[in-house]
């Protein structure tokens, strides 16, 4: 049985999240400016 998670990083679904997001972010460098901040109306 597991310990008892002392902080929310500590939590094994934040840090996969946390991955997941940092994934995204290393993704999207490589995407066009206009392809960033483009809103849709």
């Amino acid at each position: 049985m597991r310990e008892p998670a002392q902080t929310f990083e500590d939590l094994p679904v934040w840090q996969k999240a946390h991955l997941f997001v940092l994934a995204v972010y290393r993704l999207s460098v490589a995407l066009p400016k206009y392809e960033i901040s483009c809103r849709i109306i």
